[in-house]
């Protein structure tokens, strides 16, 4: 018997929260093989905004067994019309099948059905917030073999529960999500303490071709008006957004445009930042990927929080939230974006600024978010949680 991971990208490294995930399970249980379409790289080389992914499958697991011998042997191709000698078209002895994404649940549903064993997936932020998805996830809820659904935001199990799509004692709330293991970086200077400019980053993937996803026509606006005002702050954007999405005026000459990198890069590029900005418009949690892993490394978040997620996070205390409060009921539905409630260009810049004039305060704030952050997304921490709801069903 063997726990089943499905996936459309493993094992390229490069969505390392995937990859990270998928390892912890692997390395923890000797019963457990992956099987992956691998279909992402190729719909992801077709964006602009993101760096060429390796397209062949068994060139990227040649890479990973080099890198993760243990895995040997577990981890396969699936293709329902073989291509590929080594291809696999069925499932070895699945007891659970276990993805990622209401899409990737739709598709193991199938499989857990024809096998007659049951299935586990973990729900997306955004991924319940039209009827639509509402209809697809109470779909996947009506089959007999779905067993489990993992939720990392508290808005997401109190969606699933008003709904009535999902009965209480089916949702497995683990609030947080899986980041790359980082070691605590306490020793790092600040603007003010050993630093002489002001470093604000903002960092994000594009997937329009106009750069304007994730509040980056924003995020420009916030840093042009922070260059009138501030002659030592200086910009940093990583991801897929470039100097051509959204004119910068006289700050361009003081921003850096770095492209989409992978999780190696950066702990020493965080490790330079004073805060990252998330002026996010969308429900797609708080905070953001990129947001665990700059705090992880010292720098402050200012972040939208368009759903009101506040059980561990407290403004102005281990993290600053730049939206104003919206109505619980808020749905895609009703404001697709979340746009009406992020504050205003000026009063995020004078928030931004009030952190120039006081360093002192930065810092803490900063050490402070660090902390807090580090004790939800610990890698660790958040994988036993996972292991052990997996590990019932062997």
């Amino acid at each position: 018997m063997n726990i089943t991971l499905f996936d459309t990208i493993y094992p390229n490294p490069f969505i390392a929260y995937r990859w990270f995930e998928f390892n912890g399970y692997l390395d923890y249980y000797g019963p457990c093989k992956a099987y992956s379409t691998y279909t992402d790289p190729t719909w992801l080389n077709s964006k602009p905004s993101f760096p060429r992914m390796n397209p062949d499958f068994y060139s990227v697991l040649k890479d990973h067994y080099k890198r993760k011998p243990n895995h040997k042997g577990r981890i396969f191709k699936f293709n329902e019309n073989p291509s590929h000698p080594m291809d696999r078209s069925d499932f070895e002895d699945p007891s659970v099948f276990y993805s990622i994404f209401l899409c990737n649940a739709e598709i193991i549903r199938r499989y857990a059905e024809k096998y007659q064993v049951p299935f586990v997936f973990t729900l997306y932020p955004n991924d319940a917030f039209n009827k639509a998805k509402l209809d697809a996830l109470s779909d996947v809820f009506s089959s007999k073999y779905f067993s489990k659904v993992i939720v990392t935001k508290g808005y997401l199990k109190r969606r699933l529960l008003e709904t009535g799509i999902c009965p209480e004692e089916k949702i497995e709330y683990i609030y947080g999500g899986i980041v790359p293991p980082r070691i605590l970086n306490t020793d790092r200077k600040y603007f003010g303490f050993g630093k002489d400019t002001f470093d604000i980053c903002y960092c994000a993937w594009s997937y329009s071709s106009g750069g304007g996803s994730k509040g980056y026509s924003k995020f420009a606006e916030i840093i042009k008006e922070l260059h009138k005002r501030y002659s030592r702050m200086r910009f940093h954007v990583v991801g897929g957004h470039t100097a051509g999405h959204y004119p910068l005026g006289s700050a361009r000459k003081v921003t850096r445009f770095y492209g989409c990198q992978d999780y190696n890069f950066f702990p020493d590029f965080y490790s330079k930042m004073d805060m990252i900005i998330s002026p996010n418009d969308r429900h797609e949690g708080l905070p953001t990927g990129c947001c665990i892993d700059a705090a992880m490394n010292g720098a402050l978040i200012l972040t939208t929080n368009i759903d009101n997620e506040t059980e561990f996070f407290k403004d102005n205390e281990n993290i600053v939230f730049i939206s104003n409060p919206a109505p619980t009921e808020i749905t895609h539905d009703i404001d697709p974006d979340g746009r009406n409630y992020v504050m205003s260009t000026t009063e995020i810049t004078d928030l931004v600024g009030n952190f120039y004039k006081e360093p002192d305060r930065l810092k803490t704030l900063a050490m402070a978010c660090q902390k807090n952050i580090y004790d939800i997304y610990n890698y660790d921490e958040q994988m036993s949680k996972r292991i052990k709801i997996m590990g019932r069903y062997l």
